[in-house]
C-alpha cells in the first residue's frame, strides 16, 4: 500500500511538472520551461524508474527537443537501441546539458577511449546505467538503461 502511494504522489507530481511545461498563460505568454529543469527531471526520472516500461513520457522528450537545439529524444523501443532511452546529437559537445548535470558529476565514470559509462545504483538489485558513446548514423548518443546488478 505504501509503495502504491508513493507511485501516486510521484505520477501526480511528474503530471503537474509536465502540464506546467506545456501549459499557456494568456497574460504572459507561454510558460517557457526552464533547460536545468528539463535536464533534471530525465535524472529525477531515470533514478526513479519502475518496471511499468519507460519513466519519460513523450512530452517531456519533445520538450528537450526544443529547448537544445540539436538533441533529438526517443523513448524505449527506438531503433538506436530499443533497451534504452536515448538522446542524440550531431556533436559530443551538444550533449553536455547532460554531462555537466549534477546528478552525473556525483557519480564516477568509467572512462574508454570514445565510451563513457555512469552507474547509479537504485537498489541492491538495479543500476541506472548512463553512457555516452559515438554512433555510426547519429553522430553521439547519450542513452540512459536499467541493468541489474551484476
Amino acid at each position: 500500500m505504501r509503495l502504491l502511494t508513493k507511485e501516486i504522489l510521484y505520477f501526480l507530481s511528474i503530471s503537474v511538472f509536465l502540464f506546467n511545461c506545456s501549459g499557456e498563460r494568456s497574460e504572459t505568454g507561454p510558460e517557457v520551461p526552464d533547460r536545468s529543469q528539463l535536464i533534471d527531471s530525465v535524472f529525477y526520472l531515470a533514478e526513479n524508474w519502475t518496471d511499468r516500461g519507460s519513466p519519460f513520457e513523450d512530452i517531456l522528450l519533445k520538450e528537450i527537443s526544443e529547448h537544445f537545439s540539436g538533441i533529438k529524444g526517443y523513448n524505449l523501443g527506438n531503433e538506436i537501441d530499443p533497451s534504452a532511452i536515448v538522446f542524440t546529437a550531431r556533436s559530443k559537445d551538444e550533449l553536455s546539458p547532460f554531462l555537466k548535470a549534477e546528478q552525473l558529476q556525483k557519480l564516477s565514470p568509467y572512462d574508454f577511449k570514445s565510451y563513457k559509462v555512469w552507474r547509479s545504483e537504485v537498489n541492491g538489485e538495479e543500476l541506472i546505467e548512463y553512457s555516452l558513446q559515438p554512433h555510426p548514423t547519429e553522430k553521439w548518443i547519450f542513452s540512459i538503461r536499467k541493468r541489474k546488478q551484476e
